[in-house]
């Protein structure tokens, strides 16, 4: 039986790796401040939590159930 994985699941698993990945490297540059003008902000950190979050959603959402009817009304399974 072939299993249908929606390309919305990918691309939660993408928004969630860079979420990752942004999060880490805010981390570290909270400790290690750039120069940059705006460092207090800590924007890297803060955007890589938003897409950490939004990725979740998404891997939440569109994560591959068998047997079930996807969002757009096909079971998943069926070509």
């Amino acid at each position: 039986m072939r299993r249908v994985i929606e390309v919305w699941f990918y691309i939660g698993a993408m928004l969630t790796a860079y979420g990752l990945m942004l999060s880490a490297a805010g981390v570290y540059q909270w400790v290690h401040p750039p120069p940059t003008v705006l460092a207090d902000k800590h924007a890297t950190f803060w955007i890589g939590l938003f897409l950490l979050a939004v990725g979740m959603v998404y891997v939440v959402a569109y994560w591959p159930r068998p047997g079930i009817a996807g969002p757009h009304g096909s079971k998943a399974g069926r070509a």
